[in-house]
């Protein structure tokens, strides 16, 4: 037995000492890896009068040990689905709104820069949402291993154009669970109809059926782009027991008055269901125990 035991031991020692040697020759310095560029801030929501120019700064930070290049530059941008992917158009005069005070910055190692730029609004442009975005791209391409990486960070300038501007939400649908067991989400659709984005605000609150205080609450915000919808997925805030209760949703829907409903959620925990199954079970056992005894 002592001779199995040290066999064994002997064994494990290996394969400890094999697994180390295998990490330690596959490591790879993650921290090399890493991204090299940072910019701030990546968004900005501006209100700007037609013919005039408002001034406006980043800044660009170089977090590696090696010098680099940055190329700045500007291009407009939407959105393609409810879920709100991107799309940019490099092609577009709206992004000769942006003026930079230099368009390539040079940084050494760990250096930071601000740099201004104007955002100028022709004369005679419609009230309403404009949106640019301003990319920063690092042209010192570095090799790490047999990889070779660029970086290019966007900031998303929310502008709104004065003047007379409508921000029309309408709601397209709620998708609410009735049962749940655990976590569980609730979506919404919003829509807007009006020439400026707005933001809207969003909270689902949950009740006792008797209750005037809410026993748990979430809130959150989401930006919606004039001649689009977008959709929201949250996660629907959860009581500390089960039963049933109300939850009351509010949804922002910018000019218009907020959407407001009072849905119905039915809480079984999972460890309630188990429960319940495992007596089932027992009572089926009992019930048999006991026609086989008085047989």
């Amino acid at each position: 037995m002592l001779k199995q035991i040290i066999k064994t031991g002997r064994g494990l020692l290996c394969l400890a000492l094999l697994s180390f040697f295998v990490a330690s020759f596959f490591h790879v310095d993650t921290s090399a890896a890493q991204a090299g560029m940072t910019v701030s801030p990546l968004r900005a929501e501006l209100s700007i009068a037609p013919g005039t120019t408002q001034k406006q700064a980043l800044r660009v930070s170089n977090v590696t040990e090696s010098n680099m290049i940055v190329q700045l530059s500007s291009e407009e941008f939407s959105v393609i689905n409810p879920d709100y992917d991107y799309s940019f158009n490099a092609e577009s005069a709206v992004k000769d709104w942006v003026r930079f005070s230099q368009t390539t910055v040079a940084l050494e190692p760990g250096e930071s820069k601000v740099i201004s730029y104007d955002i100028a609004v022709p004369i005679g442009t419609e009230p309403g949402g404009t949106y640019i975005s301003i990319f920063a791209s690092n042209d010192s391409e570095k090799d790490v291993g047999a990889i070779s990486s660029r970086q290019r960070i966007g900031i998303l300038l929310y502008i709104t154009v004065d003047g007379d501007v409508t921000r029309a939400g309408n709601l397209l649908s709620l998708s609410h669970p009735w049962i749940v067991g655990g976590p569980s989400d609730w979506s919404v659709s919003v829509q807007n109809q009006g020439t400026a984005h707005f933001r809207s605000r969003y909270s689902a609150e949950l009740f006792t059926l008797f209750g005037n205080n809410p026993v748990a609450k979430m809130e959150g915000d989401a930006l919606v782009l004039p001649g689009t919808v977008r959709r929201v997925t949250e996660s629907l805030p959860l009581p500390a027991y089960p039963g049933i209760y109300k939850v009351f949703y509010n949804i922002g829907l910018g000019d218009q008055p907020a959407y407001s409903d009072t849905r119905y959620v039915a809480y079984i925990p999972v460890w309630l269901w188990a429960s319940v199954v495992v007596g089932v079970v027992v009572a089926g056992l009992l019930s048999i125990r006991r026609k086989k005894t008085t047989a």
